[in-house]
């Protein structure tokens, strides 16, 4: 959905860079509230962030350049079951350097 995480932590959380301001932040997560949103994909964190927001699920995945939390280098993977569950998981590139 976005190049920025929506938050790190909680929804109400001060604005700073790399977060969208407050009011985007709800006005997203509202809209897939009222929508039946089970998911919200964001980047640029160079780090896995996963967080929940009344059922709907935020994530900020790995990159395949460089990663500030030590995990190696990789992607998400996700998988769309006919229920509209959502499911992820890591995928590393292999001889990738971490550095």
């Amino acid at each position: 959905m976005g190049n920025e995480p929506h938050f790190r932590q909680k929804t109400d959380e001060k604005e700073a860079y790399c977060k969208l301001p407050v009011a985007k932040r709800m006005e997203l997560v509202k809209l897939c509230e009222e929508n039946g949103g089970v998911d919200i994909l964001d980047g640029h964190t160079h780090k896995l962030i996963v967080n929940d927001y009344k059922g709907i699920q935020l994530v900020n995945g790995e990159t395949t350049s460089k990663n500030f939390d030590n995990r190696p280098m990789g992607f998400r993977w996700w998988d769309v079951g006919s229920d509209r569950k959502m499911k992820h998981r890591f995928v590393e590139l292999v001889g990738m350097d971490k550095k």
